[in-house]
């Protein structure tokens, strides 16, 4: 059987569904976590009917159901037995399960067979075109009263609209992460008061000493767009960093 486990985590309750046919199977504490009992009430109401019906004995489902270790075989209690378990301890919760299994009841009335359905995650909707995000965001932005060319949010705005909206990606190659040496010294745990006071002095320590050219891009600088010479993010700018700094103590 083509069994997949999904679990309520709310609850803690472990449901394992034949994804071809639809059919549910719980374990014992699943079943005791429904009915609001324990697990040893579960035990004893089946070892009840049993008694009463020698002839009819419940007999658990084996079930091969999927665990960290690879699929295994397990006692597991199935949708009739279930029902039959939440009537006698939850009979309130009877009535909802009656309300969800109308439909089927009343097909069955008119030849209409049920044979189950595919369990199958929902779809993702569709996205509209990049186009009318686009147009819907500037919208959106005017209609909160937010100034998209403000440069405090401007650069923002772009990544958005390149990265997640067109599907651009960054501007610059693939490989490392390009930044300018004040954000790198910002990342690198450096007080940004100091990196702030040093920031020019420093641009210009790593740009004479660093082996691979910089890059200029408009990035966001004190509140206004400016060109910022960035440097991949590598072992060689943090090494000129430490020293940069070392030589301020």
């Amino acid at each position: 059987m083509n069994i997949q486990l999904y679990t309520n985590h709310t609850l803690g309750v472990d449901l394992y569904i034949n994804k071809a046919t639809g059919e549910v199977f719980t374990t014992f504490r699943g079943a005791a976590v429904i009915c609001q009992v324990s697990h040893q009430a579960v035990s004893k109401f089946i070892d009840k009917l049993n008694a009463e019906n020698p002839g009819n004995l419940v007999s658990l489902k084996t079930v091969e159901v999927p665990t960290g270790a690879g699929l295994r075989s397990g006692n597991q209690i199935d949708e009739p037995l279930l029902l039959k378990l939440i009537g006698h301890y939850r009979p309130e919760l009877l009535m909802k399960c009656a309300e969800a299994g109308l439909r089927v009841f009343l097909h069955g009335l008119v030849g209409i067979e049920y044979t189950g359905q595919s369990v199958q995650p929902t779809p993702p909707p569709a996205l509209p075109p990049a186009d009318v995000r686009i147009a819907n965001l500037y919208t959106a932005l005017k209609g909160f009263g937010i100034d998209a060319t403000n440069p405090r949010i401007s650069q923002h705005l772009q990544d958005l609209v390149q990265d997640k909206i067109l599907g651009a990606g960054p501007a610059l190659p693939a490989g490392p992460e390009w930044l300018g040496v004040a954000e790198k010294a910002e990342r690198m745990g450096y007080p940004v008061g100091l990196v702030t006071k040093h920031r020019s002095q420093l641009g210009k320590w790593v740009k004479a000493r660093i082996s691979q050219p910089p890059k200029q891009e408009k990035r966001l600088c004190n509140g206004t767009m400016r060109d910022i010479y960035l440097y991949p993010d590598n072992k060689e700018l943090s090494d000129l960093i430490e020293a940069f700094m070392a030589n301020l103590a």
